[in-house]
């Protein structure tokens, strides 16, 4: 008779491999941190704060992979002929953190992750679903919430009647320790170094749970085994070719996040900027072109609204991010569609947005609105395509619009978000991004390439006689510091190249810490480097 195989023991054997990568790490690092906004989901259940695990490994290791992989993504080392290789960039990404493969191609993770939790949770719903006076059911929010940040959380709501209640967030306040291990890696490596890099910047602008670029599960390093934590400054985002807005600091990060999401959500939907206004307490009529855009694609009758937007057929708004649903409530306007992306004629379920809304910790100890602008070329090389949403049986969709038809070329000097929607917009504020950065922050530059009449001239170069030069080597970054602590940068491959062109001689006060010389810069850009003969 055969004999019974044992029964495998999968919860011991995954803690026992667990315990075993854990010793494997040969040095160890600790923060301790607290939550400092609301927190949406994070848990194994979409949308659902789990109780006794809140915070999980498993998704702070992805937040950090992530982040390397946009702080790398033009090092020159992982470029092809001047331009960035996703296959260098992927195998260097693999060789860190690890990826599936068979014997031969499996990649452990040089990185460990671990979690300890230090206070429970408070769960509390950000909205309450409450009856009318005319007995129909409505969605209340509390104060300390935000609508817009918050809306996937608000429940269900069908015919007057509550179907769905509304999700609870964990609120700020939630303390926990990360234990960041590494193995095969020593302190000063590169690696080691680059892994660190993710960590500050995923400390300084991204966060835990669901919805972090619209500032939910922002957090903040309250002690570091390290000594005080440093986060990223705004002089090292402009190193890294990135943008970082900041409006007049506040006393608490709360109310810092709540002042950046208002900024975007009155962007997008406040009467007299992004909507008409209206005599009732009904929303006005919008002013962006989307919705009369999916009126003429469904040739929709609309006796109420009918199509009035001079701009045609475009979608600004999904350079914020995709997808979007429109909802219409007039019988005779369209059914419920959805705007998602198309990537390389394949359509795609996301496109995230390249915008953060967050708060910012000053050096003051006070608190900025804050806005992150990261790299947006995917958005305009995208297509987008209308679908039907639900079960919506609009006619003549699914429709795409190719790109520079969606929103024609931010050069065209007949297309901008001034014109379309907001008239009190600078006018060469040519698509909605750089159109929001302007309301956001009035100092933004302006759209790139956007030459259109009623731009403000060109910045004239200027010569810094004794400028102090440094090189970042871990991203070959050349900055330039000159009369009054300005800042001019060269990117990555472009300082690379400038550094190699220097003397030996600059070349090695560089290395021991600056050298001095003339910088010829054009606004942030530096463009050269002229030695003394």
């Amino acid at each position: 008779m055969a004999k019974a195989a044992p029964q495998l023991d999968i919860a011991a054997l995954m803690q026992d491999v667990q315990r075993a990568m854990d010793d494997s790490a040969a040095v160890w690092q600790r923060y301790t941190c607290r939550l400092l906004t609301p927190m949406y989901g994070g848990g194994v259940e979409p949308g659902v704060v789990d109780r006794l695990m809140p915070i999980r490994a498993t998704a702070i290791r992805g937040q950090l992979r992530a982040w390397w992989r946009l702080l790398n993504r033009r090092r020159t080392e992982y470029c092809r002929e001047g331009k960035p290789d996703s296959a260098l960039l992927f195998a260097a990404e693999r060789e860190i953190w690890g990826g599936l493969g068979d014997e031969k191609t499996l990649a452990v993770s040089k990185v460990v992750v671990k979690v300890t939790i230090l206070s429970s949770p408070v769960l509390e719903a950000g909205a309450r679903h409450k009856r009318k006076a005319n007995g129909k059911v409505g969605v209340q929010w509390l104060d300390w919430a935000s609508p817009y940040a918050m809306f996937p959380a608000q429940g269900e709501v069908n015919n007057g009647q509550s179907k769905k209640p509304p999700a609870r967030f964990a609120r700020e306040g939630l303390r926990w320790e990360i234990h960041l291990g590494f193995r095969e890696l020593t302190a000063d490596s590169a690696q080691f170094k680059s892994v660190e890099e993710a960590f500050r910047w995923w400390a300084t602008f991204g966060g835990v749970g669901a919805r972090t670029r619209r500032g939910l599960g922002a957090f903040e390093v309250t002690s570091s085994a390290n000594g005080e934590f440093a986060y990223v400054s705004s002089a090292e985002v402009g190193r890294f070719g990135l943008q970082l807005l900041l409006q007049p600091a506040v006393d608490s990060a709360l109310a810092a996040w709540q002042s950046a999401v208002c900024a975007l959500r009155s962007f997008r939907q406040q009467p007299g900027v992004a909507r008409d206004k209206s005599a009732g307490g009904d929303p006005g009529r919008s002013r962006w072109p989307e919705a009369d855009a999916i009126r003429r694609t469904v040739c929709s009758p609309s006796r109420r609204h009918p199509p009035r937007h001079a701009a045609g057929a475009v979608f600004p708004r999904a350079a914020f991010g995709l997808p979007i649903v429109f909802h219409f409530k007039d019988d005779d306007d369209p059914q419920d569609t959805q705007l998602v992306p198309v990537v390389d004629g394949q359509r795609r379920d996301r496109m995230a947005s390249p915008l953060i809304v967050r708060p910012y910790r000053a050096a003051s100890g006070k608190w900025h609105p804050a806005l992150l602008c990261l790299p947006s070329d995917h958005v305009w090389t995208m297509a987008v395509e209308l679908v039907n949403s639900g079960r919506a049986m609009n006619p003549h969709l699914p429709k795409q619009f190719a790109r520079g038809v969606w929103w024609p070329q931010v050069s065209d000097p007949g297309w901008s978000v001034q014109a379309a929607v907001d008239p009190s917009l600078p006018p060469h504020r040519t698509d909605a991004l750089t159109a929001f950065q302007s309301r956001f922050s009035p100092a933004a530059p302006k759209s790139p390439g956007s030459g259109a009449s009623g731009s403000p001239p060109e910045r004239a170069e200027e010569r810094w006689p004794k400028a102090r030069i440094t090189v970042n080597t871990h991203n070959g970054t050349v900055t330039a510091v000159g009369p009054h602590h300005r800042e001019a940068y060269a990117l990555q491959e472009m300082g690379e190249d400038m550094h190699k062109k220097l003397s030996p001689l600059a070349r090695s006060k560089i290395a021991r810490g600056f050298f001095q010389a003339a910088a010829i810069v054009k606004g942030k850009e530096l463009l050269r480097i002229e030695e003394d003969q």
